[in-house]
Parts: structure tokens; C-alpha cells; sequence
């Protein structure tokens, strides 16, 4: 909740979002809410007696907003990331410098791909996990102001916070640096197709992540409930390939 909250403290979304979100079951969402929403006087902040948020129309508040707010964790973090490559740039033109043996062309490439966002200008706070092999991405602000002119229905800068929260919660789902801008642009488009009236919906739009998924769980919760004597007749061989074709679209999101 703390990745995808607002500058005010607001998280917007449902028990079945945030479940979305952290990839776990619904029982485990209930149970953390409940936690959060109750009285905690061991608690080191003992405003709103140890409450950590309250449950508002369309989300929640997170109560202890003001600590996180002046401490921000994804400022600091793109600090750090945005220091650290310096930090291996240098120490790669070191390299390439002692070790003759390394073509121009490869001191180009290497260069060209750790400066890449250092041209870019600032950014926007908001940092979203890569592959290990490729750290992190904070998308330049003169990049989302761009993506909020192309989709006016999107909240731009909380879809990315989702983006952000989805990708911690799907280590081996998560994109490499070349492919992170189709996964950010592909969700802001179903996000802006899904914001219009039911009768301007883009025409032959792709289902939403949120649609694939329900899809699955539906055909997942049939296929469970066939009989022993069902297991082996042409339902559960259909069945077996919707789920198959399901599953595989949700990875290519």
C-alpha cells in the first residue's frame, strides 16, 4: 500500500486489487487489513490508537502518511540507483582504460547504455524493479507529463505506482530495460480504453489484466469442481486450454 499511495496518503482500490497486486490469496488481504484497521497500542506511533489506515469511499488512508511523507522512499531510492550508476559508469570507463584489448565500439555501447537516462532529466520519483541483470527504471518527468497528454483518462503517475507494485510482487515477471516501455505504455492504453463509457470502448481493444485473471479463476474453479469421473472427457481437455491460452496472455502483459 505504501508503493501505491498518493502524495496525500490515499491508496485507491478494493480487497480483489490489492490481492491483484500482491499475487496473494484473498484470505491473507482480509487478514492484513483487518490488522491495519485495528487498535495496536504497542505500536510505535500511537496516533489513532496504533491504527495504521482507515478504510474511505473508493480505498484507504494511510494514517501515519506524515512519517513516510517526509521520508520519501521512492525519492530516495531513485537517488540511490541514479548514484550508484554513476558510481559503474566510472568504474567501466576505468576498465575499458586499462584494458586495451577492449574495442571502441564496445566503449561506445557500454557508455551509451548507462548514460541513457542521464539525459533524460529529471525524474519522476517513482521507480519501477526491472530484471537483476538490469536494476531499476524511473521513468524522466518530461516522460509522464507526455504519457498524461496521450491518455487523459489515466491517472498517470498511480498507474505507474500499480506498475511499480505489481512488478515487486512478480520478481520473475518483471521486464528488462529495452521492454519496460511497451509493459508501461501497454497498461496505460487498456487503463484509458477501460475509462471510457462501455458504448467508447476502444474497438477491438485487448481484455485488461484485470478481466484475464478474473477469466482464469473462473475456468480454474471449474475445472476443480469436475468429478473423478469427468477428469478424462472433452471439458476438462477444453478446459485445460483455456487455461493454458489464459495463462499465457497474462504473461505477455
Amino acid at each position: 500500500m505504501l508503493a501505491v499511495k498518493d502524495a496525500d496518503g490515499y491508496v485507491r482500490g478494493t480487497p480483489s486489487s490489492l490481492q491483484r497486486m500482491s499475487n496473494v490469496g484473498m484470505e491473507h488481504v482480509h487478514k492484513a487489513l483487518q490488522i491495519f484497521e485495528a487498535d495496536d497500542l504497542a505500536s510505535h506511533t500511537p496516533d489513532h490508537d496504533g491504527k495504521r489506515i482507515e478504510s474511505v469511499p473508493g480505498g484507504w488512508v494511510i494514517l501515519n502518511h506524515d512519517l513516510y511523507k517526509a521520508r520519501d522512499m521512492n525519492a530516495e531510492h531513485a537517488e540511490y540507483m541514479r548514484n550508484w550508476r554513476k558510481k559503474k559508469d566510472v568504474t567501466k570507463r576505468d576498465s575499458h582504460v586499462k584494458h586495451a584489448s577492449v574495442s571502441v565500439s564496445d566503449s561506445v555501447s557500454v557508455s551509451g547504455v548507462e548514460g541513457e537516462s542521464e539525459g533524460e532529466g529529471v525524474g519522476c520519483g517513482i521507480v519501477v524493479p526491472l530484471t537483476p541483470r538490469d536494476g531499476d527504471y524511473e521513468p524522466p518527468q518530461k516522460l509522464v507529463d507526455e504519457w498524461a497528454t496521450c491518455y487523459p483518462g489515466v491517472d498517470v503517475p498511480q498507474t505507474l505506482r500499480e506498475i511499480r507494485a505489481w512488478n515487486l510482487a512478480n520478481p520473475t515477471r518483471r521486464k528488462t530495460r529495452r521492454g519496460i516501455l511497451k509493459h508501461i505504455n501497454g497498461w496505460l492504453n487498456k487503463e484509458q480504453c477501460n475509462s471510457r463509457a462501455p458504448g467508447e470502448r476502444c474497438k477491438g481493444r485487448s481484455p485488461s489484466m484485470y478481466e484475464l485473471k478474473t477469466k482464469l479463476d473462473l475456468k480454474q474453479t471449474r475445472f476443480a469442481q469436475l468429478g473423478e469421473n469427468d477428469r478424462d472427457n472433452e471439458t476438462r481437455r477444453k478446459l485445460r486450454v483455456e487455461i493454458r491460452e489464459l495463462k499465457r496472455q497474462i504473461e505477455e502483459l
